[in-house]
């Protein structure tokens, strides 16, 4: 197989809710409609709702691989997917679409004047966060 441009690393613990809202289904549409090669893995961090059922049926859709781990944690659900990733850019998204996947477009330019790393922020702030996540984001 041929190295995909794009890698996609989506952890996912107790996603059920936000699986069943589409969110999966909005980035499998998005990534159909570019012009290069990609590949998505979402990493199931021993969920225990539906997660697991419902990845298992998303796992035969083009270019999406699912693992899943016992539970371990965000940071070791996201080393699982980069470690297992073979785009030439790796890309984490979080499955509920907080920055919803279209944006990885203002990030790409980075990557093209030699940056190794570009980090996303969302400068608007989050409606309803806690003021101690507010705080630490700046």
């Amino acid at each position: 197989m041929k190295q995909p441009f794009l890698s996609i690393v989506i952890p996912a613990y107790n996603e059920e809710t936000n699986i069943r809202l589409g969110a999966l289904d909005r980035v499998s549409r998005y990534l159909e409609r570019v012009r290069y090669s990609w590949e998505v893995i979402v990493v199931d961090d021993g969920s225990t709702d539906a997660t697991g059922r419902l990845l298992g049926e998303f796992r035969s859709n083009k270019g999406f691989t699912v693992i899943e781990n016992p539970h371990q944690g965000k940071a070791a659900t996201v080393i699982t997917g980069m470690l297992q990733a073979q785009g030439t850019i790796v890309l984490f998204a979080d499955l509920d679409q907080a920055a919803p996947i279209c944006e990885v477009e203002k990030l790409s330019p980075w990557f093209d004047r030699g940056y190794d790393v570009v980090i996303g922020s969302r400068s608007v702030r989050r409606e309803g966060a806690p003021i101690l996540r507010l705080l630490m984001a700046r």
